[in-house]
């Protein structure tokens, strides 16, 4: 009897869940693509600015690291 129950709610659960996303396919024809891809350039363009300076002090750093350092002049003091 239980079986039988739990197969039942089960099969009620997938058909439920198997509606909705059935009904989630279609997409409006409101017009709205502009708009839609206007938020999305705003996105990717907030996403760029932020990442700039990473790279900007990535390429420094490894710059700096391949550049080594350079050798300080050694000042002579002589007595007279």
């Amino acid at each position: 009897m239980k079986t039988t129950l739990w197969t039942i709610l089960a099969t009620i659960a997938f058909l439920g869940a198997t509606n909705v996303a059935g009904a989630a396919t279609t997409s409006p024809d409101d017009g709205s693509q502009l708009v839609v891809w206007a938020f999305l350039g705003m996105c990717a363009l907030i996403v760029i600015l932020q990442v700039l300076p990473l790279v900007v002090m990535s390429f420094g750093m490894v710059r700096a690291l391949f550049k080594g350092k350079e050798a300080e002049p050694v000042e002579v003091v002589v007595d007279k």
